[in-house]
């Protein structure tokens, strides 16, 4: 099992952390991600709100321009993915799926 966190592979081993079993450490997970499904919605309705703010400001870095409407397009694009993948498409259709859109 991996595990990313700030650039840096950090490998588990075979066993789960804390001498759990592989199917407590997916029960787990499982929750947690049941769990974000809200945050995620949340955050992708936010993104779509400050691109629409956007839109209409007098803005005159077009960097930070780039930065709001990005932003919004990956989260919109997560949100996708997510779907997709919880409508049982592997990680790689679902990506381009999702980039597709």
């Amino acid at each position: 099992m991996w595990c990313w966190h700030e650039r840096h592979r950090v490998s588990w081993g075979r066993a789960p952390p804390g001498g759990y079993s592989e199917k407590q450490v997916d029960r787990v997970h499982a929750e947690a991600f049941r769990e974000l499904e809200n945050n995620l919605r949340d955050c992708v309705r936010i993104g779509k709100i400050a691109a629409n703010l956007t839109c209409g400001a007098k803005i005159e870095d077009p960097t930070l321009s780039f930065a709001v409407f990005h932003l919004a397009e990956m989260l919109m694009r997560l949100e996708k993915e997510n779907d997709a993948r919880w409508h049982g498409m592997s990680r790689q259709r679902a990506h381009s799926q999702a980039r597709a859109r």
